[in-house]
């Protein structure tokens, strides 16, 4: 069985910090879970998506409907989206989430 190395990095509202910046310069990240809805997928983490990585985010309105979303970056320019299934969680606030 292949083991999982799960690490947490604090980001700012911008979804940047400098270790995520550091990373991204390296090759870009694997997996990126959000756990806090956002309006749209956050284009700052989706830029920090590694050639097969994917990213897993609740994507929705506020205070409605909110689906959970993977993206899976294929190439540097190609992405492939999944709808997951209807969920309800609570809002990413910042930049590229809702007005705090």
């Amino acid at each position: 069985a292949r083991g999982w190395e799960v690490t947490m990095l604090p980001l700012a509202a911008d979804g940047t910090a400098a270790e995520a910046a550091a990373e991204a310069a390296a090759g870009g990240r694997t997996p990126i879970l959000v756990s806090a809805a956002a309006p749209t997928l956050p284009k700052a983490l989706v830029s920090q998506l590694a050639s097969g990585g994917r990213i897993v985010c609740p994507v929705g309105a506020e205070a409605g409907e909110q689906r959970l979303v993977k993206l899976v970056r294929t190439t540097d320019a190609t992405h492939e989206e999944t709808s997951l299934g209807p969920v309800r969680f609570v809002s990413l606030v910042g930049a590229q989430g809702f007005p705090g």
